[in-house]
């Protein structure tokens, strides 16, 4: 599975997310990436069969304003 954030907002600079994977509802880190300064970012991680995944997209709060766009694909 791989997810990839990608900034929406023109001169996103300022703009900081880190992105984290988890598995099940114990919350288990799968992985997580940042994405940094305007600059879109991804990941590649393993994935069981069965599993249920969530993400999460941390932002602070003085940054609320930019736009992103979260995408998850498999291969």
């Amino acid at each position: 599975m791989t997810v990839s954030l990608t900034h929406l907002t023109q001169n996103a600079g300022g703009s900081d997310f880190t992105v984290y994977i988890y598995y099940n509802s114990s919350w288990g880190t799968a992985g997580y990436f940042d994405a940094n300064d305007g600059v879109n970012n991804s990941k590649t991680i393993a994935v069981t069969s069965g599993q249920t995944y969530y993400i999460k997209v941390a932002v602070s709060y003085s940054q609320v304003g930019y736009q992103y766009k979260v995408k998850v694909s498999f291969s």
